[in-house]
């Protein structure tokens, strides 16, 4: 099967080598979604 991410493979292979300064939560979404995973976002106070 064949995901289609939108992202390029540099941006691809930053997130798979924890590599996030370059990545923004956007296209962390978009790469979740094309691989049919929902997405929540969780923000709290910093206590």
């Amino acid at each position: 099967m064949k995901v289609t991410s939108g992202l390029s493979r540099t941006v691809v292979s930053g997130i798979v080598n924890d590599s996030l300064q370059s990545v923004s939560i956007e296209r962390l979404i978009r790469l979740a979604s094309a691989l049919n995973l929902s997405v929540e976002l969780n923000i709290k106070d910093a206590a």
